[in-house]
């Protein structure tokens, strides 16, 4: 994968998990939609997350509004199509985050 440095914040290199992260599809990969994605790749940490309850708050803590938008456009693209990382998501809606509670708070639900 390709990782020129990018003045824009929603570069891959600008994510907390970019050092550690092995997901195929990363929101912030302007390339992404030429990226082979199968069924047992490792998800997107954020695309997990943002699958489940009050997440969309939680990424919210933290993150600037541009990375939001981004990972939450991303997050609707797949739920929208047979992308093989789908069932993933929709399995991440029933499993506890794995950030910081928020009390109260929506998701974006895979159906």
């Amino acid at each position: 994968m390709n990782h020129e440095k990018s003045n824009s914040t929603t570069s891959p290199e600008h994510c907390s998990k970019f050092e550690h992260c092995s997901a195929t599809l990363c929101p912030m990969d302007k390339q992404r939609s030429k990226r082979a994605i199968h069924r047992d790749d490792p998800v997107c940490f954020y695309l997990l997350e943002i699958s489940k309850p009050g997440g969309v708050e939680r990424i919210s803590m933290g993150h600037s509004e541009e990375f939001i938008k981004v990972v939450t456009t991303v997050y609707l693209e797949v739920a929208s199509t047979a992308c093989p990382i789908k069932k993933s998501l929709q399995r991440a809606q029933q499993t506890p985050s794995r950030m910081r509670p928020v009390t109260q708070g929506t998701s974006l639900g895979v159906n």
